[in-house]
């Protein structure tokens, strides 16, 4: 039997099939800014665009991003997107990285484990 649940977005009741934690409408306004988003960085002139500057430009959280990146969203646009490295601040494309860090910051974390 499905559940009950409060939509994680906007709050409205719906019911939740499985581990679905949105309502129809924010995961139809959700699938249309992805859209957006990766046509935007597709079809941008400028060889790469940063995190930053794709997040200002359509108003989302960062932890929002990351969550929509690691469930596969924005696999077609990675290798036009930067971001910071999380530990020391280098430049890096998100295509290829793990958890945000760069090549050199990944070798040195597996190292220490």
């Amino acid at each position: 039997m499905p559940n009950v649940a409060n939509c994680r977005k906007c709050g409205t009741l719906f019911i939740q099939n499985g581990k679905k934690e949105l309502c129809d409408k924010c995961i139809d306004a959700q699938n249309k800014m992805i859209a957006d988003m990766n046509s935007y960085v597709i079809n941008s002139p400028a060889e790469t665009l940063t995190i930053d500057e794709l997040l200002t430009k359509f108003q989302m959280s960062r932890k929002e991003f990351e969550n929509l990146y690691f469930a596969g969203k924005f696999v077609r646009v990675a290798k036009k997107l930067t971001t910071k490295c999380a530990k020391c601040g280098k430049e890096i494309l998100i295509e290829g990285s793990s958890n945000f860090l760069c090549n050199e910051c990944a070798k040195k974390l597996q190292n220490q484990i």
